[in-house]
C-alpha cells in the first residue's frame, strides 16, 4: 500500500502571499514606532530648560597699574541661573561662566558695592537671575610694601654632637597688600620635614605667613614676588682638637730637634661643617725655627684663621695658644768669615776687590763674627771652610741707576748668599755684606778677589 504526503496547503500561493503581508506590517508598525520615540527623544534635547549654577567664584579686576590693593571684598561665590537647550545646558559646571567685579577704573581708595557681572562661556546659553545675584562690597586701599626674611622650620633628627644650619633662596619674599595685613606679618616659613640628616641636603616648599603668635595669614589678599623657596641644609659638628706645632723653615723639624713642647691650651673646641671637620684631627701652630734664638723658648701665637675651611670657628672665645719650646739638640756657635772667604761670581770684565764685611749692617772690616744654631753634631764640625759665601757681581750692579764708567767705584752693603758644604741642620738668622770696589779690566780680564784652594 502506497502514502502520500499532503502537501497542498504549504505549496498554495494564497498562503505565502498572506505571510509576506503580515510581515510587512510588523515591519512598518516597528519602524513608526521608533520614529515616535526619536521625536520625542530629540524634542525633549532641544526643549529650553533652566538650571543653577552654585559656587561661581567672583573674580576681582584690578587697576592695571597695581596701585591699589584689596583689603576685602574677595573670595565671593554666586549662584547663577541660566537657560537654554537641555543638550547644552545639562553638563553646564562654574567653569563654564566668568563672574567678576570691575574695579580697574578705580583711583583712589574706596569702600562700596559692586555690581557682578556675568559671562557664559558657551554659545546659546543665557543668564536669567541677573538681577537677583547680590552686589559684592569692595574695600580698596593704597599698598604697603614689605621684606620678609625667609626662615625654614624643619623637622629632622641628627646624630650628637651634630647640628644644623639652614639658608633659604629666595632670602627675602617681597609682601604686598593693606597695611593691616601687611604689619601682622612676623614670618615667611618654609616648613618640611626631611628625616634624618646625615650630610648637606636641600628641599623645597611653600612660604607660609605668620603673624607673631604663630598663626598663618591666609594669603587672599596679599601678592608675594615668590611663594616657593627652596631650603639648603648643611650638617655642622662640634669637634675637640689637640693643638700641634710644626717648624716652617726648612731647616730642621720638630721629631729631629728634640722638642720638648708644651701649648696652653693643649686642646681647643672648633665648630664647622660636618664635611671639613670629618678629617681634621688637630689644629697646627706654625713657627719658624730660624726665629727661635735659645734652647728655651716661649712665645703666644695667634689660633689660625680655618675660616678658608668653610666657616670653621673657635668655640668660647680662644684666639691665641701659648707655646713654650725646649730643643735638646740645638747649640749654637760663632764663627769668624774673612773677606778672602767670599767667592765673587759672574764678574768677568771687571777687577772687584773686597774691602770689608759685615753683619747685619754693623761697622765693615776685614772680619766678622757670625751666629749660626743647628744640630749639635753639625754646629760641633762647623768652620769657615765649610761656609760656601758668594754674591753675583752682576746682580750687585743691576740695582744701580748710573752707568760704571771707567774709573773705580765702590758698592757698599752687597748681600752675601750662604751656603753649607755637607752639613745639614744649620741656619744663621744674621745677614753678612761685604763692601767692594771694582774697576773696568783691560782686555776683558778681571783680579776678583777668589778664596785660595
Amino acid at each position: 500500500m502506497k502514502t502520500k504526503n499532503n502537501t497542498v496547503a504549504n505549496d498554495n500561493p494564497r498562503n505565502n502571499i498572506k505571510n509576506n503581508r503580515w510581515s510587512v506590517i510588523g515591519y512598518v508598525a516597528i519602524a513608526f514606532a521608533c520614529a515616535v520615540a526619536l521625536w520625542f527623544y530629540v524634542a525633549d534635547y532641544d526643549r529650553i530648560i533652566e538650571k543653577d549654577i552654585s559656587n561661581v567664584p567672583v573674580e576681582l579686576v584690578l587697576p592695571a597699574d597695581e596701585s591699589l590693593s584689596v583689603e576685602s571684598g574677595m573670595d565671593n561665590y554666586i549662584t547663577v541661573k541660566v537657560s537654554g537647550k537641555k543638550a547644552d545646558v545639562m553638563d553646564m559646571t562654574a567653569d563654564d561662566l566668568r563672574a567678576y567685579v570691575d574695579a580697574s577704573g578705580v583711583k583712589d581708595e574706596t569702600d562700596r558695592a559692586f555690581d557682578v557681572q556675568v559671562d557664559v562661556l558657551r554659545e546659546g546659553i543665557s543668564v536669567i537671575n541677573t538681577r537677583d545675584i547680590p552686589s559684592v562690597t569692595v574695600v580698596l586701599v593704597k599698598p604697603t610694601v614689605k621684606n620678609i626674611l625667609v626662615v625654614a622650620d624643619i623637622d629632622y633628627t641628627i646624630d650628637e654632637p651634630n647640628y644644623i644650619r639652614t639658608t633659604c633662596a629666595p632670602q627675602y619674599v617681597t609682601v604686598k597688600g593693606s597695611a593691616n595685613l601687611v604689619n601682622s606679618i612676623s614670618a615667611a616659613e618654609v616648613s618640611t620635614n626631611v628625616g634624618k640628616i646625615e650630610g648637606n641636603i636641600s628641599t623645597y616648599g611653600k612660604i607660609v605667613l605668620k603673624d607673631e603668635s604663630g598663626n598663618i595669614i591666609p594669603q587672599t589678599y596679599l601678592t608675594m614676588d615668590e611663594t616657593d623657596a627652596t631650603v639648603y641644609i648643611d650638617a655642622y659638628t662640634k669637634k675637640e682638637l689637640p693643638i700641634e706645632v710644626e717648624f716652617t723653615g726648612g731647616v730642621y723639624d720638630v721629631n729631629t730637634a728634640g722638642a720638648e713642647i708644651l701649648c696652653v691650651p693643649d686642646k681647643v673646641t672648633v665648630n664647622g661643617p660636618l664635611k671639613s671637620l670629618q678629617n681634621r684631627d688637630s689644629v697646627v701652630i706654625e713657627i719658624d725655627e730660624k726665629e727661635i734664638e735659645d734652647s728655651d723658648y716661649l712665645g703666644v701665637f695667634s689660633l689660625p684663621d680655618l675660616s678658608e675651611h668653610v666657616n670653621i670657628s673657635y668655640e668660647d672665645g680662644v684666639k691665641d695658644v701659648e707655646v713654650s719650646i725646649t730643643q735638646n739638640q740645638i747649640t749654637s756657635t760663632v764663627v769668624t768669615v774673612h773677606t778672602e772667604s767670599v767667592v765673587v761670581e759672574n764678574y768677568e770684565g771687571y777687577d772687584v776687590v773686597i774691602k770689608e764685611i759685615s753683619v747685619n749692617e754693623g761697622e765693615g772690616s776685614e772680619t766678622a763674627q757670625v751666629l749660626f744654631r743647628g744640630f749639635y753634631e753639625s754646629i760641633r764640625t762647623l768652620t769657615e771652610q765649610k761656609l760656601e759665601l758668594s754674591f753675583d757681581l752682576m746682580d750687585a750692579l743691576m740695582g744701580l741707576e748710573v752707568e760704571v764708567g771707567v774709573e773705580t767705584m765702590t758698592l757698599s752693603m752687597v748681600p752675601v748668599k750662604i751656603g753649607y758644604s755637607g752639613l745639614t741642620g744649620v741656619f744663621t738668622t744674621d745677614e753678612i755684606f761685604v763692601t767692594v770696589e771694582i774697576t773696568p779690566s783691560e782686555g776683558g780680564t778681571s783680579t776678583a778677589t777668589v778664596p785660595s784652594a
